[in-house]
């Protein structure tokens, strides 16, 4: 980065932790073939999902669940 983001404050830090992660998720969104991802359920997801599809708005998302016996999983 250039310069300390820190000393713009709160504001500057929202702003460049923002910027970094749209640049990030627009890079790894070039590709050749559709581009999907999985939402696990956490924020990390949530957010790559939310950031992605201003980009892609044919972007797919897919959860997970299943249900074996005295064995869940569930990421709806």
């Amino acid at each position: 980065y250039q310069g300390s983001f820190l000393s713009k404050g709160y504001d500057g830090c929202v702003q460049y932790v923002r910027k970094a992660i749209e640049k990030t998720i627009k890079n790894h969104l070039l590709s050749d073939v559709p581009v999907s991802a999985y939402l696990s359920g956490g924020l990390d997801s949530g957010t790559i999902v939310a950031v992605a599809s201003q980009d892609k708005k044919d972007l797919l998302a897919f959860t997970g669940y299943y249900d074996v016996k005295d064995n869940w999983y569930d990421e709806r």
